[in-house]
């Protein structure tokens, strides 16, 4: 079976979501892709959920999958010729240090550009590389507050709260994907090397677009309002959409409610969604999801979805049939384990394929050193000088 990126080498350098994300898919698609950790590993080894009492975090899992792992320390003069030798037969480096990190290693675009004339090279910050924040530390909070993602979550008269996904640093995995995507194309014309660069606070500005310039010319909700909400069913909640304020006036009548119509809080749109849903609690909730479907649906012309939570999105019909969950198989530690598939499928030739589980913390060292070059002998004096680390 030949993959669309096969016969490819990627450096994983970053840790945490978005650049691991983003070494994850190229490895989908066939690339070889080694993970190259500080001798402690991946910080997101330490983030919990853990798939078993002092096992491997469940976010580790998911996110590193078809790579194989070597553990190095990149300070010492013997842990940089390691990765020297990396770099030459690699097309592709994903590095998510802060500005200056890879510069004052001796890693830095630059430098390896003028030896490595071929060498897509991608760079994921917090805020960018120039500007007033470029050098600050930035998280996923940071960067929902900064784009006012999470104001949305809450009320014009309250705090904002977090958004439970990690939406921003998963838009810089996927922007990240994208500009490497583009910049192996760039290369297969051109044969040259590029730098794509994207940040947590890029990605995030990027997928507010459509709210930005439809708040701007006031056509649509702003981030002020409130959320919509779901409203309660005997056997789950469940979100409701209708036409206009005459589609929410027809659902009240037809539960018999004409005196919320008349009620002056919905009275005019926007509906307030969550005060409907708390005057409608105590009749939806004792009727079962498949009554209130028939009526919004089948006799309103609204629309009904079941909200899931994430457990119950793993037996969700739909999700099956698209076939987003798959098992994978031989972790050392954990077994086997289900993950989210790729979102993308080719009808000809399966082009994407999850080969390998994620690696334990130096799993690959010995393997990867051995086909640089270095012998047995060797390799236990990396190990025992503390430049390397091998799985025990």
């Amino acid at each position: 079976m030949a993959l669309a990126l096969e016969g490819f080498r990627v450096l994983d350098l970053a840790q945490g979501i978005s650049g691991p994300t983003c070494a994850m898919q190229l490895g989908d698609l066939g690339a070889v892709v080694i993970k190259i950790e500080p001798m402690t590993g991946d910080w997101l080894r330490e983030i919990g959920p853990f798939h078993q009492p002092g096992g491997e975090s469940e976010l580790f899992l998911q996110l590193n999958r078809n790579k194989r792992g070597i553990a190095l320390d990149l300070k010492t003069d013997a842990g940089k010729e390691i990765l020297a030798r990396l770099v030459a037969a690699a097309d592709i480096i994903i590095e998510g240090y802060r500005p200056g990190v890879m510069q004052r290693l001796g890693f830095d675009y630059e430098t390896l550009q003028a030896k490595h004339p071929r060498l897509i090279y991608c760079s994921i910050t917090g805020n960018g590389t120039s500007g007033p924040l470029a050098d600050a530390p930035v998280t996923e909070i940071d960067t929902q507050a900064r784009t006012g993602l999470n104001r949305h979550l809450s009320g014009p008269d309250k705090p904002p709260v977090r958004f439970g996904l990690d939406l921003a640093s998963m838009g810089a995995a996927m922007a990240a994907f994208h500009g490497v995507m583009t910049a192996l194309l760039w290369r297969e014309r051109t044969g040259e090397g590029q730098h794509v660069e994207t940040s947590l606070l890029a990605a995030q500005v990027s997928l507010l677009q459509w709210d930005l310039n439809a708040d701007q010319a006031r056509q649509r909700r702003v981030y002020t309002d409130l959320p919509d909400e779901g409203f309660a069913t005997a056997d789950g909640p469940v979100l409701v959409q209708m036409r206009g304020l005459d589609g929410w006036h027809r659902l009240l009548k037809a539960l018999g409610r004409e005196d919320l119509v008349q009620d002056e809080r919905f009275a005019s749109a926007p509906i307030n969604a969550p005060t409907l849903a708390a005057a409608l609690k105590p009749q939806l909730a004792a009727m079962p999801y498949e009554d209130v479907r028939t009526l919004v649906e089948d006799q309103l012309s609204g629309t009904i979805v079941r909200m899931n939570d994430f457990k119950s999105l793993l037996y969700e019909p739909q999700v099956a049939a698209v076939g987003n969950i798959v098992e994978v198989e031989g972790h050392k530690t954990a077994g086997s384990y289900k993950t989210l598939d790729v979102p993308w499928g080719f009808i000809d030739e399966p082009l994407s394929a999850l080969r390998l589980p994620a690696p334990v913390l130096g799993q690959h060292t010995a393997e990867v050193l051995r086909e640089l070059g270095y012998d047995d002998a060797a390799i236990s004096r990396l190990a025992s000088d503390n430049v390397i680390r091998l799985a025990g």
